[in-house]
């Protein structure tokens, strides 16, 4: 995209102005998301405190309780997975138009759903491609660290083994790894959400959307749109937020 102060130019230090605009326009969007995923483990932390206080008291081990504990337990995580996945969304969304946290989580996920079998798939993709990227970024680490420890005399001299430093090294490139796959994860899922948009707001054919990443999303139609997709716009197509701007002349809406 073209850098330049003018209007539908991305600006010449994108980072800090979107940094600006989160602290400016957005924090009560993070803290409402964040909120409904704390109050979510809140609740999980009081069920789990009764739960350990029935289960200390005579009687407690009942099969009866252990279930119902394990199926509010179980009610608990799925709630607290369903909105983790909304409010990702819904901030990326927020990030694309500058909409409303609500709006944003509740267009983002009807939008989701009207194309749940391309989400699905895009999804299982970043998920195991985060995992192999976690593993391998580990083990090179780790092999790059041994081989340094092997033909290094300083190392040769003061180590008698390769295998805990071996372990403590894999264990800190798989957290760092898992740190820096998290913000690809993110990527990944919001380059999908402006794909859908682009798809949506041009009818089914993308217009700023990469050749590649057109062919390899059209292994799965998109659902046409129905009556009850009405939320995603009037009729059935999508209706976009639009940018404010003093020229009457050209349409800046945001893809």
């Amino acid at each position: 995209k073209k850098r330049g102060d003018g209007v539908a130019e991305l600006s010449r230090s994108p980072i800090c102005e979107s940094f600006w605009r989160v602290i400016r326009y957005h924090l009560g969007s993070l803290a409402f998301g964040a909120l409904i995923i704390t109050i979510i483990r809140i609740i999980r932390a009081i069920v789990t405190y009764i739960q350990k206080k029935v289960m200390s008291k005579p009687g407690g081990t009942n099969p009866l309780f252990k279930c119902i504990f394990c199926c509010i337990q179980c009610c608990l995580k799925c709630c607290q997975c369903i909105f983790d996945k909304i409010n990702k969304e819904g901030f990326i969304f927020t990030t694309i138009y500058g909409t409303p946290f609500c709006y944003s989580s509740f267009t983002a996920l009807k939008l989701l759903l009207h194309n749940i079998g391309r989400s699905v798939m895009i999804d299982a993709v970043s998920k195991y491609t985060e995992l192999f990227g976690r593993v391998v970024i580990a083990l090179l680490n780790t092999g790059l660290s041994i081989v340094i420890m092997k033909y290094v005399p300083y190392y040769q001299n003061n180590l008698s083994s390769y295998f805990l430093p071996s372990v403590i090294i894999f264990v800190i490139s798989y957290i760092i790894a898992a740190l820096f796959m998290m913000v690809f994860e993110v990527a990944v899922e919001a380059i999908f959400l402006c794909y859908l948009v682009d798809e949506e707001v041009h009818s089914g054919n993308p217009k700023f959307a990469n050749h590649e990443l057109t062919q390899m999303s059209s292994f799965i139609p998109r659902r046409e749109s129905d009556s009850d997709n009405t939320e995603l716009g009037r009729g059935s197509s999508y209706d976009p937020p639009r940018q404010k701007t003093t020229d009457h002349n050209v349409d800046y809406t945001v893809v």
